[in-house]
Parts: C-alpha cells; sequence; structure tokens
C-alpha cells in the first residue's frame, strides 16, 4: 500500500492506494501520460498545457502542431474524468481557481515501470528463465562430463554464470530506467 499524509493534500483522512486502484490509474493512456508529464515538471502545470502535451504525444507531433480541436478533446477529458480520478486517488492536486494540476508526494512514491515489448522482443521475466536455463544445461554438461565442459574448471563456470547475470542486470537497470514514467522527456510508450 502507498500512503500520503492527510495534511499533504487536504483530506480528512490518509490516503492509502492498493495495487488494484494503481493498475486502475494506469489503466487510462492518458492518467499515464499525466503522470509521467507530472513527475518531469518542476513546477505545477495548467490543464491547457497539459493537454496539449498529451495531445503532442498522442498524436506523434511537435507541441506548436497541436490543433485547438484536438487540445480541447483532451482537456475536456482530463477535466471531466482523468484528473477528477487522480485527484480522488490523492495523486494529484487541482486549483480550480488557476487550472492548475500538481503532483502530491503520493504521485512521486508511484514508481510505475511500462514494459513494452517490441516486434521480437522478449519480455525480461522470459530472458532470465532462458539465462537460468542455459546456465543449468552448462552446469549439468560439465557434472556428467560430456566433451568439451568435463575440460572447463568449476572456477571457470561460475565466473561464466556471474559474468551473465551482472551484465543481464546492468542492462535490465539501464533499460528499465528508459521505461519508467517521468524518467525520459517523453513517455516510454513513445520511445520505441
Amino acid at each position: 500500500m502507498l500512503s500520503a499524509s492527510p495534511t499533504t493534500h487536504g483530506h480528512s483522512t490518509p490516503i492509502d492506494l492498493s495495487k488494484q486502484e494503481v493498475f486502475e490509474i494506469l489503466r487510462n493512456t492518458r492518467r499515464r501520460y499525466t503522470i509521467h508529464a507530472l513527475k518531469r515538471a518542476e513546477e505545477p502545470l495548467t490543464i491547457k498545457d497539459l493537454s496539449t502535451l498529451i495531445a503532442a504525444w498522442e498524436e506523434e507531433i511537435p507541441l506548436e502542431d497541436v490543433d485547438y480541436d484536438c487540445r480541447r478533446s483532451v482537456h475536456t477529458t482530463l477535466q471531466r474524468s482523468h484528473l477528477p480520478l487522480l485527484e480522488s486517488k490523492g495523486v494529484v492536486e487541482i486549483d480550480e481557481e488557476k487550472s492548475l494540476v500538481k503532483p502530491t508526494p503520493l504521485l512521486e512514491e508511484i514508481d510505475v515501470y511500462v514494459e513494452i515489448i517490441r516486434g521480437r522482443e522478449i519480455p525480461w521475466a522470459y530472458y532470465y528463465l532462458g539465462l537460468s536455463v542455459l546456465i543449468g544445461a552448462i552446469v549439468l554438461a560439465y557434472a556428467v562430463d560430456v566433451p568439451w565442459f568435463e575440460s572447463l574448471s568449476p572456477y571457470s563456470i561460475f565466473a561464466f554464470i556471474s559474468v551473465s547475470f551482472a551484465v543481464s542486470a546492468i542492462i535490465h537497470q539501464i533499460v528499465g530506467r528508459r521505461m519508467r514514467l517521468g524518467g525520459l522527456e517523453e513517455p516510454p510508450m513513445l520511445n520505441q
């Protein structure tokens, strides 16, 4: 559970988010884009600026090419649906008077990793499973004295295992940083 203090965003009781509520928030692309934009922003965003930014990401066009109708469509759904939900969950504060949206400390606690698989890529879980099976096969081949494997030393097998997992973990960490909401300039869904 994630929680924020009651004084942080004006609620009389602390707000706790279950995994189900976090998934509900993340289920919609515009809410993910909103979270990404707010995590990147150094100050609160106007709903107009947020709408323009999200419209540009959705249309995959530069900010200056976003037309009024496109921005207005995003603006309307943000105001009527997405921002009220995010505010009710305690992850944003909305200043209706100034038309500003700002993240709460709870939003900063939500560290969202988006795993995007393209074409022939495999998920990281399958990669590590495959690596484990490969290493298991090598160890088994060594244990039963399969030719060529019998000439390896236990230290060389251990070094191969260690280096394989270390290099994989480093690459996974680098890729993981790029796949976090708020991690790069554009949302991870567009960086493919």
